[in-house]
């Protein structure tokens, strides 16, 4: 599984919780984050992470031990992501809406690839033609 870009929303909040954590770039935080949470990175497991587990994370993979008040406030722009950039957006479709169309379900176990078993996918994904 892989993750080729980020949101915008979710790259500037990952920039802007590096930058509070001093001699931590981007990048070195895309990984530690990739390597804890698995891919792809979402604000809704950004969101679960609590200040111990982030310190935790920190520590086993970088080896650095930050203040309490260092890791809240990288934390904090970790979690001030809105939720929203995860979910598409869904419409409710009323008979008779678009007349001759064909409605599509495309099985996704991550929101990225069409990769799911329609039995066990996470979710579905819907688009009118």
């Amino acid at each position: 599984m892989s993750q080729s870009t980020l949101s915008r929303e979710l790259a500037l909040g990952i920039g802007l919780a590096a930058r509070v954590l001093p001699n931590t770039d981007p990048k070195q935080l895309v990984m530690i984050l990739t390597k804890a949470l698995g891919l792809p990175l979402t604000t809704s497991k950004l969101h679960a992470l609590t200040v111990s587990q982030y310190q935790s994370l920190l520590e086993q993979t970088n080896n650095k031990h930050y203040s309490q008040a260092i890791l809240t406030r990288s934390l904090e722009h970790l979690h001030s992501i809105a939720i929203s950039d995860d979910q598409p957006h869904v419409t409710s479709y009323q008979e008779g809406d678009m007349p001759y169309s064909i409605r599509l379900a495309i099985a996704s176990d991550n929101g990225i690839n069409i990769n799911g078993q329609f039995s066990t996918c996470e979710q579905f994904y819907t688009r009118d033609q």
